[in-house]
């Protein structure tokens, strides 16, 4: 049976003579849906999309079901980068992630057909053509590619533009340039919701640039959305990140109003205002004018020393004691009043459990490993999902290099199809596994290692600052080795083991067993 006669066969409807039978030999009876009549539905080849992508675009802008006026179009991404420059967990989370994205080493695998032992010559030279390609691109350095696209976990999404290179009559590639994602204007979708282009507004002059979605290199974040910009964990971030925000604002107020105090002075304004229309000695009126003369210089003093926005003068008026005499209350008086502050220590715990939500929300909770309790299996739990995380981004742009970069670089050079029944034949970007290092456990182990053994060697110390580094952390310094020779040989005395050059029979004896073949 012919593939269009099991495709027509499909759809046909079956005759009564079709039906199958109960053992009887009758026919089976076909009731009629529950509620009444199913409208006829026409059939549709599986091959023909059918319903609707869910986006509605007017001119390219599309419609938004975002509710936040600043989270709205190209604003979001200026919001989102504030974000990250001033809330400290978010901002250590985005430059540990970037990090890890860009410290592993990158190496292209030549294709290979399933039924081959082994690539074919031309898969491998091909290969290696790529692997330069990427280790050479004349602007853009590749670790900087791979993170610009792992920002679209955070943002949402990241659109970059591959350039091209001629040389020695083939195609290569020239750079890969990020887009600003707050100067992506509109956006082209088929009827499928496909995106087909962007137009970028040119922040310099103005103008429109259409870009085709062949020439884009397009990452976006998990599908919560059809939106073609995707949402972002920042996104999911925003209620929590501005509650922090304006927690922390109340706190520090709070803390700065306890620490100066609210000044509060005491002079006689009434009597100066009830001086107001009375004559001077000169025979002048005293007017409202002369009242605010006479009682500014108090007011701006208040202010110059509140500076915490707030501070009151009072009149000092007296009051008459229990025989009706003027009390001893001065006339004029200063003093600076302070809270308790008893509600610091709550609002600072609702803002640590902010921090956390925040780091736990990304996958960096072992950011907040010195602030948090749990066993150091816990805290290497969280680090393994923060390199599962970062993972997870390395293997989506690594498709994304494939389907965007690759395979346009092998059909310009006239490379696909090589392999008949399997049309890609392009090679596969691999990387070395991100390493878990756990920073205070290694940092423990070292210093236990220097204590013991009293000198560590240039080469180790490099390696360890090279970790360090790699974990956005500062290196060690350099060692003492005066002082870490003399604690190796108190811990090889300890020991009861005689350091070398102290016994020279027993030197003599350890260089023979070295070298059997020495006289």
């Amino acid at each position: 049976m012919s593939l269009l006669t099991r495709v027509r066969d499909f759809f046909v409807e079956p005759l009564a003579d079709d039906l199958p039978a109960l053992p009887s030999g009758e026919p089976v009876a076909v009731e009629k849906a529950l509620g009444g009549d199913v409208p006829q539905m026409p059939p549709t080849p599986p091959t023909k999309p059918v319903g609707a992508p869910g986006i509605v675009a007017f001119n390219g802008y599309l419609q938004t079901d975002e509710r936040s006026p600043d989270l709205v179009g190209v604003t979001r991404y200026r919001k989102y980068a504030e974000w990250i420059r001033v809330v400290p967990e978010v901002g250590a989370a985005v430059r540990a992630s970037m990090i890890l994205a860009g410290s592993p080493e990158w190496d292209v695998l030549p294709y290979k057909a399933a039924d081959a032992d082994e690539p074919l010559p031309e898969d491998v030279e091909r290969a290696a053509w790529l692997k330069r390609q990427i280790s050479n691109m004349d602007d853009t350095p590749w670790s900087r590619v791979v993170q610009e696209h792992a920002m679209a976990a955070f943002y949402g999404a990241t659109f970059s533009v591959w350039t091209a290179k001629v040389t020695d009559g083939m195609f290569g590639l020239a750079d890969i340039m990020t887009l600003p994602l707050a100067t992506l204007e509109r956006f082209d979708i088929d009827e499928r919701g496909k995106l087909r282009g962007v137009v970028q507004r040119d922040p310099q002059s103005n103008d429109e640039i259409p870009i085709a979605r062949e020439r884009l290199v397009y990452s976006r974040d998990i599908p919560t959305t059809t939106h073609p910009a995707g949402d972002g964990a920042l996104r999911f971030l925003a209620e929590t990140i501005r509650r922090k925000l304006a927690l922390e604002k109340i706190r520090d107020k709070g803390y700065e109003k306890d620490v100066n105090g609210v000044p509060v002075i005491w002079a006689p304004i009434d009597e100066e205002r009830a001086l107001i229309g009375t004559s001077k000695p000169d025979g002048s009126l005293y007017t409202e004018a002369d009242f605010t003369r006479a009682v500014q210089p108090i007011r701006d003093f208040a202010g110059a020393e509140k500076r915490t926005g707030s501070g009151v003068v009072l009149p000092s008026g007296t009051f008459p004691d229990n025989e009706g005499n003027p009390s001893s209350v001065r006339r004029y008086d200063a003093k600076v009043l302070s809270t308790q502050a008893t509600s610091f220590a709550e609002l600072g715990k609702t803002i640590d459990a902010l921090s956390w939500y925040l780091l736990a929300m990304i996958g960096f909770e072992y950011l907040a490993m010195g602030r948090s309790n749990g066993t150091q299996a816990m805290h290497v739990s969280k680090m393994e999902a923060a390199i599962r995380f970062v993972s997870s981004l390395l293997n989506g742009f690594a498709e994304t290099f494939r389907r965007d970069v690759m395979r346009p670089l092998w059909i310009l050079n006239g490379w696909d199809p090589a392999h008949p029944g399997d049309p890609q034949n392009l090679p596969t970007l691999t990387w070395d596994a991100l390493e878990l290092v756990d920073v205070p456990a290694m940092v423990n182990s070292i210093s236990t290692l220097l204590q013991a053994a009293g000198v560590m060697p240039d080469q180790v110390l490099e390696i360890v600052n090279r970790i360090l580094a790699n974990q956005g952390l500062p290196p060690l310094a350099e060692l003492d080795h005066e002082a870490a020779a003399l604690g190796r040989e108190r811990a090889l005395a300890g020991a009861g083991v005689k350091p070398p050059g102290s016994d020279p029979a027993a030197d003599q004896a350890a260089d023979m067993l070295d070298d059997p073949e020495e006289d």
